[in-house]
Parts: C-alpha cells; sequence; structure tokens
C-alpha cells in the first residue's frame, strides 16, 4: 500500500477507480433500494430486479456487446461519460424505463471503463511489470474501499427530505472528479508515448489466441463474476423483504467490501 501513496501514477489511478466505483456505490444499490421500498414498490419491483439483472451482465458482457458495432464505440470515452452522467440521472425518475436504462447505463459505463483503465495502466507502466502488478492491486483495493465506505454515506443521505437528489449530485459529482483525473492521465500517456506505425495486419499468434480462447475466457469469466454480481445485486431486494433501511443496506454493502480487503490482505 506504501507504494501506491509514494508513485504519483498508482496514486492518481488509484483515486480514479475509488470515484469512479463510489459514483455507483453511493447511489445506484441505494436508488432501487428507494423503489422497492416507495408508494410504487409492487409496480416497479419488476422494473428493479431487470435492471438489476441487466446492470449485473452488462459489467461481464458489455464491452463484447458493444464491440459488434465496432471497436470505437466499445472503447468510446464519450460513451462512457454519458453512460455514467445519465445514469443516476435516470434513475432519480421513478418509472420502469428510466430505472432499466439506468441501470443498464451503470453497467455498460462500467464494462467500458473497466477495459479503458487495464488499458490505461499497462501503457503508463509498460516498463515496469512490478508497478503494473501493483497497480492491479490497487484497482481491487481501491474497489473495495469504495464498496466499504460509499454505501453507508449514500444511505444516510436518503435519510434527508431531499430523496434521491442528495444521492445524485454525490454521484455525478465522483463520476466528474473521477474522468478528470481519467483524461488528464490519457493526455499524459499520449504525450509519454512513442507513436508506432499502425499496420492493418495482425500477428498470427494473437489472432489464433482470439479465434481459438476468446469464448471459452468470456465463458470461464462469466462463471466466476456472475453469480458474484447478481448476489450483490439482490441485497436490496433481500433488505426490503426484511424492511430494512438505506442506512443499513449501506452497512451490508460496506460489510462485504470490508471483508473482501481483509481476506485479500491476508492471502
Amino acid at each position: 500500500m506504501k507504494i501506491i501513496f509514494q508513485n504519483k501514477a498508482l496514486r492518481s489511478i488509484a483515486i480514479v477507480n475509488f470515484l469512479f466505483v463510489a459514483s455507483y456505490a453511493a447511489f445506484g444499490v441505494h436508488s432501487l433500494f428507494f423503489f422497492v421500498h416507495s408508494a410504487q414498490s409492487e409496480t416497479l419491483r419488476g422494473a428493479v430486479i431487470t435492471g438489476m439483472a441487466l446492470f449485473a451482465a452488462t459489467q461481464v458482457g458489455g464491452v463484447s456487446l458493444l464491440s459488434l458495432f465496432g471497436s470505437k464505440i466499445s472503447n468510446s470515452l464519450v460513451l462512457l461519460v454519458l453512460f455514467r452522467i445519465s445514469a443516476p440521472i435516470l434513475l432519480a425518475t421513478p418509472n420502469r424505463f428510466t430505472i432499466i436504462a439506468g441501470m443498464l447505463f451503470f453497467g455498460l459505463s462500467h464494462a467500458i471503463y473497466s477495459v479503458r483503465s487495464r488499458v490505461l495502466v499497462s501503457q503508463l507502466l509498460q516498463n515496469n511489470d512490478h508497478l503494473q502488478v501493483t497497480a492491479y492491486s490497487a484497482l481491487s483495493i481501491t474497489t473495495n474501499l469504495a464498496f466499504l465506505l460509499a454505501p453507508p454515506i449514500g444511505g444516510y443521505l436518503l435519510k434527508t427530505n431531499l430523496g434521491l437528489i442528495p444521492g445524485v449530485l454525490l454521484s455525478i459529482v465522483c463520476t466528474a472528479a473521477s474522468l478528470i483525473v481519467f483524461f488528464a492521465l490519457n493526455a499524459q500517456n499520449k504525450v509519454n508515448t512513442p507513436q508506432k506505425i499502425e499496420t492493418n495486419k495482425t500477428p498470427e499468434s494473437i489472432s489464433k489466441f482470439n479465434k481459438k480462447n476468446y469464448l471459452l475466457d468470456l465463458i470461464r469469466f462469466s462463471a466466476f463474476i456472475l453469480p458474484y454480481a447478481i448476489f450483490m445485486a439482490l441485497i436490496p431486494i433481500r433488505g426490503s423483504n426484511e424492511r430494512l433501511s438505506a442506512f443499513q443496506n449501506g452497512l451490508l454493502f460496506g460489510l462485504n467490501g470490508l471483508l473482501i480487503i481483509v481476506f485479500q490482505s491476508a492471502f
């Protein structure tokens, strides 16, 4: 952990990831929880569950879905910004369409960011394998740190008379701050990275690897992450059945983040 604070690139990557994940963790989980407890709970329950399923699925397969429209779409920073900023705004309006669309946009933006952030790490630290490994660890640690701190804060904000408005603003501020630093790192990377002559020829080894193993790797990754993602998505539904408050719901997510940090540190 000490090296993360000492190295400027690692510190910036950690800050970006924490804020980006916090923009969902502080609001997304509670917006659905809020709808389940609202006067329209029975009407919106189906949309809530559908939105949760889409969020879980698009975190894993979102980039593959967008890649059907070309690499410029699946790697688009413009779409990343539009999806992430519009998601909490859509969720602030309680109807079926906006709930489903908001969670879909949260998932798609997370998928694009996940790829772009890891590509950025590999480019910024391409000459230092040790720092690359540390950076990937920092992404994992800050993700769980965001889920430790942000959900209880978001749940507390829901206790105000302003409803979802503080959560929407917190989500947008976290997103904006994260993307500002992210774009600054991208700009720095372009300046420091020498231009390479592009070629349309794909190395034979990479071509064979993609054809033989891409689908299998996707299935393996999905089998690993989807049960966890669905479990996390269904916490608000179970919490609503137990009549927990939004703050208690946030504490459950925080406890999960804490346990992961503890076990990661131990092993």
